[in-house]
Formats: C-alpha cells, sequence, structure tokens
C-alpha cells in the first residue's frame, strides 16, 4: 500500500475525509476487518481505504484493482463487505431510532405539509 501519510490532499481526495478521520474510522471498524486467511491478507487499513476511495469517487473496480493491486472479484468482495460493516457500525450512530416524540414532531410536520399542500 502506498504510504498514505505522504500526500495529505491526495488522501482527502481518495476518501473525502482527512486521515485523523480515517483513523477514528479505522478504530470503530477494525475488529470486523481482521482476517485470517491462508495467504497475506490485506490489512484492515488497507481494505477500508479501498472502499472509501471506491465511495468517495465512485471509479470502477477494475480502476481500483489496478490501483491497489489486487483483483478486481477482490476489490468488489471488500468494497461489499466494508460497506456493510460500515453500516452496522456508524447506523446507530449516525441515524439513532428516533424516540416517540421525535415520531410524533415527524408526523405533525408531515400533516402540517400536507394539508397545506392540499389547500
Amino acid at each position: 500500500m502506498k504510504n498514505i501519510d505522504a500526500d495529505f490532499k491526495q488522501f482527502f481526495k481518495y476518501t473525502r475525509m482527512t486521515l485523523d478521520v480515517f483513523e477514528e474510522l479505522l478504530k470503530l471498524v477494525k475488529e470486523n476487518l481482521q482476517k485470517t486467511p491462508s495467504k497475506k491478507p490485506l490489512s484492515p487499513a488497507h481494505r477500508l481505504l479501498i472502499t472509501l476511495h471506491y465511495l468517495a469517487e465512485g471509479c470502477s473496480m477494475q480502476k481500483l484493482a489496478w490501483y491497489y493491486r489486487v483483483g478486481k472479484s477482490t476489490v468488489h468482495y471488500i468494497i461489499n463487505e466494508i460497506a456493510e460493516v460500515l453500516w452496522d457500525k456508524l447506523c446507530p450512530i449516525v441515524l439513532p431510532e428516533p424516540t416517540k416524540e421525535q415520531f410524533k414532531k415527524i408526523l405533525d410536520r408531515t400533516i402540517f405539509i400536507t394539508k397545506k399542500d392540499s389547500v
């Protein structure tokens, strides 16, 4: 893996986050990204970086495979797996389940907007 500390601007371009935010996210999901295959596995940081690069740029998986020197099917598998881990870990933090009071506010706003539009 290329030295991600070398160029902060390029790192931000590929991931849409600073290195500090990346490190914080990696700490949160690292245990779910560990692998123990018979071959030398890609590090959790490497796997997270591939996924964030894909999410930030929307480039083809073939381009990522060439860039990170892994197979296209490996990139596909990594992105699917890491995206699921990110969703599972971040959803409760970023999108917590609304309370009854929050649901009531949402419902009241929806009813108000619906009535306003129908008049």
